[in-house]
């Protein structure tokens, strides 16, 4: 049997150390007698005395709880864990990834955009069979023709009022020598008075292989060839690179046939003349009729 030191409290049940009632240690008391009755009405009235019943139902409470309402260590305290906080790490990290994608993505545009190489835009051949093999050529010429674009070409300089006379004066003689060099039926020397490209007539611009097909039936036909020039007005550009030369042109040509019989072709018009400096001399570009006054049997004077 033991009994509390503090409040008398009486205790059977050997194993318990500390009183349930303050948690004082206990101690030991030798009765010497097995009746614990005998124990109990020798002892003073205490709380456990004065309620039998309660002394009982303390006895029989197991040990377990008694180390839980008097632990041993008293040092030893149980306190309920708060729950864990929730981390917002994720929400950080998403906002950073936001924020990366968004400075990366401005970056590279403004990398495409300064990085992209400046395209011309060229219009290609149109035929597939030559794609491949005049690619170089197009695109040299095509430079070529954007660079020559892009330079302002030098004004040439105005001719001076003697300077235009003396050009109208050089106009005028190389009108006459061609017209000298048809009356002596000298064709190519006449047909050295042409530039290698000529507007012609109503055949439109053809070059020197067509135009000596055009005259020399009427070199051929005709053995005499006559050419008369009246009322010639001469006009030099400023440049002195280009002189229109306007005239009444009357002409007479006579021949005989195969068959002995004569053949004439007689006219007259108001004439163009267009002569363009090539290589520092006059040459015509350019040769039609104005007016028509009057042809003879219906063949062209143009001749």
């Amino acid at each position: 049997m033991k009994i509390c030191p503090q409040c008398q409290s009486t205790y059977t049940n050997d194993d318990l150390q500390f009183c349930l009632q303050d948690g004082a240690p206990l101690n030991t008391v030798n009765t010497g007698s097995q009746d614990p009755t005998a124990v109990w009405n020798s002892e003073p009235e205490t709380v456990i005395k004065a309620d039998r019943n309660q002394m009982r139902i303390n006895l029989q409470q197991p040990e377990t709880q008694q180390n839980q309402a008097i632990p041993t260590n008293p040092q030893t305290q149980f306190h309920d864990n708060p729950p864990p906080k929730k981390s917002k790490a994720w929400i950080f990290l998403l906002l950073g990834l936001i924020v990366l994608l968004f400075v990366g993505g401005a970056a590279a545009i403004a990398a495409y955009f300064l990085l992209k190489p400046q395209t011309t835009v060229v219009q290609g051949n149109t035929n597939n069979s030559n794609n491949g093999t005049n690619t170089n050529s197009t695109d040299n010429a095509n430079a070529n023709a954007n660079a020559n674009a892009n330079v302002t070409p030098t004004p040439k300089p105005t001719l001076k009022p003697a300077e235009i006379d003396a050009a109208k004066k050089e106009a005028e003689s190389a009108l006459y020598g061609w017209k000298a060099a048809a009356e002596s039926h000298n064709l190519d020397t006449n047909l050295s008075s042409y530039a290698d490209t000529v507007d012609y007539y109503k055949g439109g611009k053809i070059n020197k292989t067509k135009l000596r097909a055009s005259k020399e039936p009427a070199y051929k036909k005709y053995d005499q060839i006559k050419i008369d020039i009246d009322n010639m007005k001469v006009v030099v550009d400023p440049t002195g690179e280009k002189a229109t030369v306007t005239f009444d042109k009357t002409w007479d040509f006579a021949g005989v046939d195969k068959d002995g019989n004569d053949v004439v072709n007689r006219g007259s018009v108001q004439q163009q003349v267009i002569l363009t400096k090539v290589n520092g001399k006059w040459k015509i570009s350019s040769e039609k009729d104005m007016k028509v006054y009057y042809v003879d049997k219906g063949e062209d004077g143009d001749y």
